[in-house]
């Protein structure tokens, strides 16, 4: 799948991955292809 992280100023990362964990603001969470799509804010 392609993942695209972004920011309010810029793209940051644009690839083909498997899959990603991601440090969410209620914890972290795992993305997978052919899943429910997902906008979320992280956590620093």
């Amino acid at each position: 799948m392609t993942l695209e992280i972004l920011t309010p100023d810029k793209k940051v990362f644009e690839g083909e991955v498997t899959s990603v964990t991601v440090p969410g603001t209620m914890g972290s969470f795992q993305i997978l292809r052919d899943h429910a799509p997902i906008i979320s804010t992280l956590e620093d």
